[in-house]
């Protein structure tokens, strides 16, 4: 038989998972974020450059996707939430380096 304390966590738990809200999809993210500038999802240069590669560091890119750089990019620390902001710059440093 199982433990009374048992069930109760486990079903905490499971009330916990299912309140969560669900994982950031990243690439759908830079498409309607992003994707008006930088090409290919970020693999290819279009209106600003390609960021598969870019030497950046993830908290330059946050960084970056946060305040912009004037006259170059609009900052998005309004638009975005943090949560937002840090799946990005992950995504953005997983894009492989160009051949």
């Amino acid at each position: 038989m199982t433990p009374l304390w048992v069930l109760c966590c486990v079903g905490l738990a499971a009330g916990a998972l299912a309140d969560a809200p669900p994982p950031i999809d990243a690439k759908k993210l830079f498409a309607r974020h992003c994707g008006w500038c930088h090409g290919a999802y970020g693999l290819a240069a279009d209106k600003a450059p390609r960021l598969a590669g870019t030497a950046m560091s993830e908290d330059e890119i946050r960084a970056r996707i946060e305040n912009g750089a004037p006259g170059e990019m609009p900052g998005f620390a309004n638009t975005l939430s943090a949560e937002q902001v840090d799946a990005l710059a992950r995504y953005i440093k997983s894009l492989p380096a160009p051949p």
